[in-house]
């Protein structure tokens, strides 16, 4: 819009001022447009009545706005609030108004829809004495851009207050009186928002930027930063101020929904051990991991992300395309950049923040009460579990707490709310020769359960100082330390998860399992053993704990030489960093009283009867040390309009890791859980270490042309002790290219609405080495007692040696190639921005066995080869918009994005039907039987030809894929569906209006299929109350959608893998609502505060989803999980 005005006064022989008013009078419009369907409709038809006596000029625009929509601006310094002036105005436009009240003065005004402009001639200036108010202003100014014009229309607010105005044609403005300690925020539509302390400053002159949509921010890159408007590669980044308003205990928790193509999905939310997976653009290899580099603070392999205080982030940038290539051998599955805070100039300022909150899990299936568990199995006829419809009766009375219970399992295991908190201090500050930041959180965590013992604490501390030693010597040193206490009640266990691998459920898997014809508790309040446990027993921590130790400490320090004597640009910079991991696990299990209850006689029998015998301590401790070393020789340098940035540099990684495992029984006291106290004859001990390492030379060269025409190369060489000396070394490189249409004449001239308009494309090669350690080198392993020998007249047993599997000595790195073409730009001043892009990314040298080409009766292991490949690609889309509307600020925005994946080959055995085979298909795809329904009736049990054989009616009917007329493993298909989704999305919106903040964060996916079929576990457990209420019966034969009752163990027909319990795992989450409030700077800075606000919020409040019953994402094929957390928080932020 800038640039169309500029042009028609080039072509008009009118000055710029007056176009300049023509632009704002053009912004407002185009605002009023966007927000109001009858923008002159009201302005028309409103008709107002007031009578004042001896009133001020603003306190009849307050008595205007308080009895209609009408909102004036004008600037309080042309306006003499000492004059007094009555009205009487009836039943009159607004127009008819302004004209009476103005008659005989230099005032004009402009009304768009509701907003109404007073204006005064360009000739009067506060110093010209033709003005109403006579008092000095306490501070005035002038806003202008950055080419001095003047910008009308401009906002300023006082930080924290209602108090604020509008610049007049000439970019002026002033206020009469101004609060101690205030702050004044300077804003316009397109331009940079800013922040000036006042202080004794009278006159505030301030220059607005335009911000078009970010395009000059600085964005970290692989081993430097770039500005967002010469970024070749896909580069999707947050600030931490975005993360911030998601209060979350992971950080990774805090990026979900704001990045496309980036699919955080949570999967266990076990305080201290949640498991979130990260994935970005979807999945490309089935052998090695998917899980992204993550580098913090430019160090690789750093743990504890998850960990990390999400208010020490500055900024978080992911590398989705050849952007990632400069990480080599690590990087195929794209990088993770973390940049936390560093000092900056200024006064220290002093900041906490104080967050509280109160969870509970998202979805916890209802389980079937203790009548509906006897019916079931009666129906089922299973042995021992056949009831009287009399003894049914009573369980549904809980006629008898001991015979014939009837209770709700969760009133005895949940908490309503388990709350948590955080607290963060930090201190930041400088000046020209040393900067600071430094930082301290508390976090804690309660489990969902009521009286556990499960908890989680975690203590962060971090410092990261930057000085300058001399003109061109600086130095940054980051510290960091981080303690996590895990404890347990024993009893929580991994259960494998055919949807995300191995998952912590925890106690969670005993509640959902628990048989509820059973007593917990007898009527006495003695505890009683169900399937020889008392789970509330052991969630109280009466069976023993686990108590989990981690101690992190990160050091890392970096020196800058810049060398101008040499030439200018020329810099050296070195980077040490050492990292140091403790863990410690003390696991002490115990005896507890439990009671057996002998209904003929009324007795209690206690089962703990040698509890010195139960007794057991496990110590398990761990070290890491990890060293990385680097140096760079890098150059930057602008010629006229020619920009250069290179460097190259070496890095070497290296870590040792050392573990020790100490076991004792038979301890006489529960009190001392120390291995002295244990009995010497039970003692186990064992322990191992690992070394690793690897060698790195890299570098870049960027090249672009007045930021117009853009290149940007790089490539590097990693050395990995993982494969043979001969298949060590890869070659790693990566090239994109850019252009700035909009730096075009033909762009500029013809479509003056367009801002920013770049193309991009890009081809990078990566690795993977996360694939099994040395798997060139044959590896023998010591026979267990069982299987030792005995020589000659010896008896003692001899251990032997035995190798274990075939080794590969040319195994080497998996490969991706990488395509990236994008279009990204902005729109009408910054009120549209896109993002459009393309990938491709095809993995070859996957590991695989070679099933087809070697015969099974070749009596061999066969080591697995890098012969596999895959393919990934995708679009992914980015559209935002942003305005303000007088005190109405917002910003909105949406993200999108379409994967698929596919393997293309990794020799499967030829006895497989094509039908089944992997290849074509994603690589998590399902195989599974056919289903067509239920046999509702036995007419259609008889019509049906082929059967299973044990099949009766009430039974899933499958389907005879191969027409050979049996049901069997043949039978299985292959499908296009995986627990991957095949679309993820986002929607974020954020709003600002007169201190009030509202933030809202909305998350989904669709195409992704999940399995769950509860009754696949194992024994006489409980069901979910859905099986029951929807179970075959004779008389819900016409309704039903699950099988007939039957006992699993006995009975295996209805647990065949089929596609009858596979379910569509689309949702749409509203992830995170935010409303806050910033406390007047007027009313805060009496006490000494800065800023205070306010906030209250919600995590997961609302899913809407099919699946109904459970978390679609964190649910896994057995109906068994520890759910997602629901969370409400209440926080504060103080600055100081």
């Amino acid at each position: 819009m800038k640039n169309l005005l500029n042009a028609a006064g080039k072509l008009l022989p009118c000055n710029k001022k007056l176009f300049l008013t023509m632009r704002f009078s053009l912004l407002l419009l185009i605002c009023s447009i966007l927000t109001a369907n009858a923008a002159s409709v009201y302005s028309q038809n409103a008709r107002l009545s007031l009578k004042l006596d001896d009133a001020t000029l603003s306190e009849v625009f307050d008595a205007f706005e308080e009895q209609s929509e009408f909102v004036f601006f004008y600037n309080r310094d042309y306006f003499n609030d000492s004059r007094l002036v009555s009205v009487n105005f009836e039943d009159k436009q607004i127009d008819e108004i302004l004209n009476e009240l103005f008659t005989g003065e230099p005032v004009t005004y402009e009304i768009y829809d509701r907003n109404i402009l007073l204006k005064i001639p360009p000739s009067i200036s506060p110093g010209s004495g033709k003005k109403y108010m006579q008092q000095e202003p306490a501070v005035s100014g002038v806003v202008t851009d950055v080419t001095g014009q003047p910008i009308p229309g401009a906002t300023i607010v006082v930080k924290g207050t209602l108090q604020g105005t509008v610049t007049d044609a000439e970019g002026r403005y002033a206020f009469a009186e101004m609060p101690a300690g205030a702050v004044l925020v300077f804003s316009f539509v397109g331009m940079q928002t800013q922040e000036v302390h006042v202080g004794a400053q009278k006159r505030i002159d301030i220059v607005l930027s335009e911000d078009v949509i970010g395009i000059d921010a600085v964005i970290a890159i692989g081993y430097g930063t770039q500005k967002k408007a010469t970024l070749t590669g896909s580069v999707a980044a947050v600030q931490g101020e975005d993360l911030a308003r998601t209060p979350a205990t992971t950080l990774s928790s805090t990026m979900i929904g704001r990045m496309p193509g980036v699919i955080v999905n949570t999967r266990s939310a076990s305080p201290g051990e949640e498991n979130l997976q990260i994935n970005i653009r979807g999945k490309s290899s089935w052998q090695s991991g998917n899980n992204p580099l993550i580098i913090i603070d430019g160090i690789a392999n750093r743990s504890g992300f998850e960990r990390l205080n999400p208010n020490d982030i500055e900024s978080i940038s992911v590398l989705k395309d050849a952007s990632a290539a400069i990480y080599g051998s690590r990087a195929a599955n794209g990088v993770i950049l973390v940049t936390t805070k560093r000092g900056r100039d200024g006064k220290p300022t002093l900041e906490y923040t104080g967050d509280f909150g109160l969870t509970q899990p998202t979805r916890v299936p209802e389980m079937a009460r203790s009548w509906q568990f006897a019916q079931y199995y009666t129906e089922a006829q299973r042995s021992g579990f056949i009831y009287s419809a009399e003894e049914i009766e009573k369980f549904r009375q809980g006629a008898d707490p001991n015979l014939y219970p009837n209770y709700n399992i969760e009133d005895y295991i949940l908490q309503k709310v388990a709350p948590q908190s955080s607290h963060t201090f930090s201190i930041r500050g400088g000046n020209n020769i040393v900067k600071y930041y430094i930082s301290s959180r508390y976090l804690y965590q309660d489990s969902y359960f009521k009286e556990g013992i499960d908890d989680y604490n975690s203590y962060n501390v971090r410092s990261n100082l930057d000085a300058v030693i001399t003109e061109n010597l600086k130095l940054s040193v980051n510290l960091s330390a981080r303690r996590d206490d895990v404890t347990r009640a024993i009893g929580s266990n991994s259960v494998y998860n055919v949807n995300v691998g191995y998952t912590n459920i925890g106690f969670f898997e005993w509640m959902l399992g628990n048989r509820p014809t059973e007593p917990i508790f007898y009527a006495n309040g003695l505890p009683a053993p169900i399937y020889n446990v008392n789970l509330v027993e052991m969630i109280r921590g009466k069976a023993g704990q686990k108590d989990d130790r981690t101690g992190t400490v990160n050091s890392q320090a970096t020196a800058r030489w810049d060398l101008p004597f040499i030439t200018q640009g020329l810099f050296l910079e070195g980077t040490a960093a050492y990292d140091f991991v403790n863990v410690r696990t003390k696991e002490f299990a115990k005896s507890y009283d439990m009671y057996a209850w002998d209904n003929s006689t009324g007795e209690y029998v206690n089962l703990n009867v040698n509890p010195v015998m139960s007794r057991s301590l496990n110590d398990y401790f761990y070290n890491s040390y990890s060293t990385t070393l680097s140096a760079k020789l890098g150059y930057e340098r602008s010629f006229s309009r020619h920009n250069i940035n290179t460097f190259v540099a070496y890095e070497q990684y290296s870590i040792l890791y050392e573990w020790i495992n100490a076991t004792r029984n038979t301890f006489l006291s529960d009190q001392i859980p120390y291995q002295f106290a244990g009995d010497a004859n039970t003692q186990q001990n064992e322990g191992s270490g690992y070394e690793f390492a690897y060698r790195n030379i890299f570098g870049r060269f960027g090249y672009n042309y007045a930021e117009k025409y853009l290149i940007d190369f790089t490539l590097r060489r990693d050395e990995s002790l993982k494969f043979p000396p001969e298949k060590r070394v890869g070659l790693f490189p990566g090239i994109s290219i850019g252009w700035r249409l909009s730096e075009e004449s033909f762009i500029k001239d013809r479509f003056t609405n367009v801002d920013f308009l770049k193309a991009r494309a890009s081809f990078g090669q990566m690795g993977s080495d996360n694939v099994g350690d040395y798997q060139y080198l044959s590896s023998a392993s010591l026979q267990s007692t069982s299987d030792s020998y005995v020589f000659g007249s010896d008896p003692s047993v001899v251990s032997t040696l035995y190798f274990t599997g075939t080794p590969n000595p040319n195994i080497t790195w998996e490969v991706a190639n990488t395509w990236n073409i994008g279009l990204e730009g902005t729109l009408w001043n910054g009120l549209l921005g896109f993002e459009a892009e393309y990938f491709l990314s095809r993995r070859s040298n996957i590991l695989a066995t070679r099933n087809a080409s070697v015969p099974t009766y070749a009596g061999m292991t066969l080591p697995d080869e890098n012969i596999g490949k895959a393919q990934n690609q995708g679009v992914e889309l980015m559209l935002s918009h942003r305005n303000s509307v007088s005190n109405l600020r917002y910003n909105l925005s949406g993200n999108i994005a379409f994967t698929s994946n596919k393997i293309i080959y990794m020799d499967e055995s030829p006895n497989v039907p094509d039908y089944q085979k992997r290849e074509g298909y994603p690589i998590d795809s399902w195989l599974l039987y056919q289903t067509d329904g239920i046999f509702n009736t036995q007419e259609e049990f008889d019509a049906t030809p082929v059967k299973r054989p044990g099949a009766r009616v009430g039974d899933i009917k499958y389907i005879d894929v191969n027409k050979d007329g049996a049901i069997d493993d043949n039978d299985k298909i292959r499908l296009y569906h995986s627990c991957i989704p095949k679309i993820i999305f986002g929607l974020n919106s954020d709003f600002e209006f007169r201190g009030f903040e509202l933030s809202i964060l909305f998350q989904g996916q669709a195409g992704a299929k999940t399995y769950v079929n509860p009754n696949e576990r194992n024994g006489d457990i409980n069901l979910p109350l859905w099986i029951y209420d929807n179970r075959w019966t004779p008389e819900t034969a016409e309704s039903a959608t699950i099988p007939r009752p039957f006992y699993h163990r006995a009975e295996s027909y209805n647990t065949l893998k089929s596609d009858f319990w596979l379910r569509d795992a689309s949702f749409l989450r509203l992830k995170n609502l935010q409303l806050g409030y910033n406390l007047p700077v007027d009313l805060i800075s009496v006490v000494g505060l800065k800023g205070a606000r306010f906030y209250v919020s919600g995590s997961n409040l609302l899913l809407i989803d099919k699946i109904k019953h459970y978390d679609p994402e964190v649910v896994n094929d057995l109906g068994v999980y520890y759910p997602a957390t629901r969370i409400y928080n209440f926080g504060v932020n103080l600055t100081f």
